[in-house]
C-alpha cells in the first residue's frame, strides 16, 4: 500500500495533501552511513555524511608524501639474486594451473545430448 502512497505523493495525488508521508527516508546506505558516523536519523545531513573526514585525508596524503619522496631520498638498491626473480614466475605458473584445470576431474564430465534438445 505505501507504493501506491508514494506514487501518488510523487505525481502530487491526493497522499500529498493529506499528511500521510512528510518526507522519503534516506536510501539505506547512506542511512547505514550516517548511523556510522553517528548522525541522527532525522537530520538533514544524515545523507551527506559519507565523505572522508580529515584525518583520513591527512593520512592518504601523508602516505602519497612517503611514496613520492622516499624513492628519490633513499639510496639505490641492488639487483635481488637471479634466483628470487623467479618467484613471481611461479606464483603466476600454480595461479594459471589452478585456473585452467578443473577442480574436480569426476563432476566435469560432459554428458552427451541430442539435437533435439537444442530444437
Amino acid at each position: 500500500m505505501h507504493l501506491l502512497d508514494d506514487l501518488r505523493q510523487d505525481r502530487g495525488g491526493a497522499a500529498a495533501h493529506t499528511g500521510s508521508r512528510s518526507r522519503k527516508p534516506p536510501p539505506p546506505l547512506a542511512a547505514a552511513a550516517a548511523a556510522a558516523a553517528g548522525v541522527p536519523a532525522g537530520s538533514s545531513t544524515a545523507a551527506t555524511a559519507t565523505h572522508l573526514g580529515p584525518e583520513a585525508a591527512a593520512l592518504l596524503a601523508c602516505v602519497t608524501a612517503t611514496l613520492l619522496l622516499l624513492p628519490l631520498v633513499l639510496p639505490p638498491l641492488p639487483p635481488p639474486p637471479p634466483l628470487l626473480l623467479l618467484v613471481p614466475v611461479a606464483i603466476f605458473a600454480v595461479l594459471l594451473l589452478l585456473v585452467l584445470l578443473p577442480s574436480d576431474a569426476r563432476a566435469a564430465v560432459a554428458t552427451p545430448t541430442s539435437s533435439a534438445s537444442y530444437l
